[in-house]
């Protein structure tokens, strides 16, 4: 792996090389699927570079991990806006990185107009394979639990604030402010157009959920992941089986744990926004 300058941060450079052996060190090359998080938060990036080619050095680093199967998160919540959601093209809401991972020739996204899923890798069964249950049974993250092996890795962000996978935890453990609502639209892949019904499990209004780093004090205090310093930022890494272990657990003791606040009393309030959305 070479030094090529990726950021500058107030500690110093942040080369290729070190990526990748802060990789090594919190054991992202040990597992079968690796599902990539990112805020690229490390530092400046480097001007001599160009976006494009400063991604392809950091998609180059994982590739070289030689792990069987990298996914990322190319969400677009598109029936929530009322809009058409177009498999090729029909960008990424989740970032630089998701959006150049999702373009390259050897990357397949999964046919899911809410949270769609690209991966470069061997067993694509993990996003053919889906149902129309965005966060729940038959999922991405369903069949992941399924398969087993599974790490979620974050690149220069915390735990606590873009695990999505939480959320499907949420669903199985069927959470009391939580609800399935289904969502129609316009689905077109390779030129085909479909109409198509979706779930997404959504909160009731008057839900906060947590603001707090909860996730990570819980994965790491339960020994199911890690974390790393890097430039200005860190890189977490969480063991799927684990989280879904622990945070199952915590949800079961405490239906709220979630949330900022207790879950509001019934009646509940349903009335739905359509709006563009990053989170749920």
């Amino acid at each position: 792996m070479d030094n090529i300058v990726l950021f500058k941060s107030k500690v110093g450079d942040v080369t290729k090389k070190d990526l990748y052996n802060a990789l090594i060190k919190i054991k992202a090359n040990e597992c079968d699927y690796l599902f990539i998080h990112s805020e690229l938060s490390f530092g400046l990036p480097n001007l001599k570079l160009s976006k494009k080619e400063l991604l392809g050095h950091i998609l180059d680093v994982f590739k070289s991990l030689k792990v069987k199967n990298l996914l990322v998160p190319t969400f677009t919540f598109s029936f929530c806006n009322r809009e058409e959601f177009d498999v090729q093209k029909t960008k990424s809401l989740m970032g630089i990185f998701s959006e150049f991972f999702r373009k390259q020739p050897d990357a397949k996204r999964s046919v899911e107009p809410m949270m769609s899923v690209s991966m470069i890798g061997e067993d694509t069964s993990v996003i053919d394979e889906i149902g129309n249950v965005s966060c729940g049974e038959g999922c991405t993250y369903d069949l992941l639990h399924k398969k087993g092996n599974t790490k979620f890795l974050f690149l220069g962000n915390r735990m606590s604030d873009c695990m999505t996978y939480t959320h499907y935890v949420e669903v199985v453990e069927n959470v009391p402010y939580r609800y399935p609502k289904e969502f129609k639209g316009i689905v077109i892949n390779n030129g085909v157009v479909e109409e198509k019904t979706y779930c997404l499990h959504v909160r009731y209004n008057h839900v906060e959920p947590f603001k707090d780093r909860r996730i990570d004090d819980l994965v790491l205090k339960n020994g199911e992941g890690d974390v790393i310093l890097l430039g200005d930022s860190q890189i977490c890494i969480a063991n799927e089986a684990g989280v879904y272990k622990c945070l199952g657990q915590a949800i079961k003791e405490n239906p709220n744990y979630m949330l900022e606040y207790s879950c509001p009393k019934p009646p509940f309030d349903d009335y739905y926004v359509y709006e563009k959305k990053v989170a749920l």
